[in-house]
């Protein structure tokens, strides 16, 4: 399992505002620590900051203040150039994901390609990132034109064949029908299971967060509700 002998992550002192906010939102939190391949939900009304926290935890935003340290390193550590290398172990998948043009191969392959993976290796998991989505086939399929639902699969197949550290997931259920659903977390559930990933993902549904999350944490307006309480 990844990270064995530490945290996944470790979050202390964070501050953190939107450049230009004109609501002045500011997110804050003392500390958060998360185990290696474990599955923590995010939840809270909008607004409260999940997605910030999201953000933060992918390495996509800087706090203005605090320290971020995934698997004991500290992504924004004064001069060093390892950043763009530690993010590459934390994938984000959002909830309104964007896609490449050209084919969904072509946007699984992406990844791949910036992360070094060899080419050799690509077809075999894109084959298995797609079957787990249960859009088996679909590399040679126009991203153009999918529902809503079938691309947020397909972001996730493209997050899942990089075998990320830490899987990031903004709702990553919310476009699609209840049965599939299901089923789609237990993709999920079987990633905490089986690789170890460590899995961080954001709902408004309580009975998904019980059901796929080992602890939950309520935000409320930029803030731990109940400062280090997990349900």
């Amino acid at each position: 399992m990844n990270g064995i002998g530490g945290p996944a992550y470790l979050l202390e002192g964070i501050r953190y505002a939107y450049p230009g906010a004109a609501d002045g939102f500011v997110f804050e939190l003392d500390s958060l620590r998360i185990e290696p391949g474990s599955a923590l939900a995010l939840v809270g009304p909008n607004g409260a900051g999940k997605t910030t926290l999201l953000m933060l935890l992918a390495l996509l935003a800087r706090p203005a203040a605090g320290r971020v340290a995934f698997f004991g390193r500290d992504a924004w550590e004064p001069g060093t150039n390892e950043h763009p290398i530690i993010r590459r172990d934390a994938v984000l998948v959002t909830h309104h994901p964007y896609l490449f043009k050209g084919t969904v191969g072509d946007n699984l392959a992406f990844g791949l390609r910036v992360r070094g993976v060899p080419e050799p290796e690509w077809a075999d998991r894109m084959r298995e990132a797609l079957a787990l989505v249960e859009l088996p086939g679909w590399e040679k399929r126009q991203a153009a034109g999918l529902s809503a639902g079938q691309a947020q699969r397909i972001a996730l197949a493209r997050a899942l064949a990089l075998r990320p550290k830490a899987l990031l997931l903004d709702e990553p259920t919310a476009n699609i029908e209840a049965g599939l659903g299901l089923r789609i977390e237990a993709v999920i559930g079987e990633s905490v299971r089986e690789a170890g990933t460590t899995i961080v993902f954001s709902t408004h549904n309580f009975s998904q967060a019980s059901r796929l999350a080992g602890k939950i944490l309520y935000l409320e307006e930029g803030k731990i509700a109940s400062p280090g309480r997990f349900w």
